[in-house]
């Protein structure tokens, strides 16, 4: 299966795989395959149980292609662009790459939540704290730059430190495996 389009389309002319792209798509091309060649009835087809999903979804780079809306400024498609990215057929999941640096708040989990379609898994990151060995020299570890970690696979933190935002009644449904 191609997540990708079958070959490059301009916004003003749209076409099916296999189709010339010298004319006008049919509008039943457009409801198959999306106006950007993407196989629309194949993920609507996918099993329940099989999810895509990218690590980000701040990814300006899809605009014209997962994202079409006309956004005003680079914080309105920040801020609106999770929406939109719930509603493309293929991502039935999304990585919360972010959670690597800090612990997600359970604000942001539920503004998350409200943003996607209640069948939309998510799958976190687990904090960096957890899970290196030893911190690198980068600046951003403070005093701990370029020692042990001494919380390593530490499951108190995970349990007290990580874990609690995702466990709310209302979050639980997104919580990926």
């Amino acid at each position: 299966l191609s997540l990708t389009p079958q070959h490059s389309m301009s916004p003003a002319v749209h076409s099916a795989p296999g189709r010339s792209s010298a004319g006008p798509a049919t509008l039943a091309a457009v409801l198959l395959f999306g106006p950007q060649g993407f196989d629309l009835v194949a993920a609507r087809r996918l099993p329940a149980n099989i999810r895509f999903g990218a690590s980000s979804w701040k990814y300006p780079g899809w605009r014209g292609q997962i994202y079409l809306r006309d956004y005003a400024s680079k914080r309105a498609f920040e801020d609106g662009c999770l929406e939109e990215y719930g509603e493309f057929p293929w991502f039935r999941a999304l990585g919360l790459d972010h959670t690597f640096y800090n612990p997600p708040t359970r604000a942001q989990l539920e503004r998350y939540a409200r943003q996607l379609p209640a069948s939309t898994a998510w799958l976190s990151k687990v904090w960096e704290r957890l899970t290196l060995p030893r911190f690198s020299r980068n600046p951003r570890h403070g005093e701990l730059a370029g020692r042990d970690n001494p919380r390593f696979l530490d499951p108190t933190l995970f349990r007290d430190g990580f874990l609690p935002p995702f466990e709310c009644e209302a979050l639980l449904a997104h919580t990926g495996p």
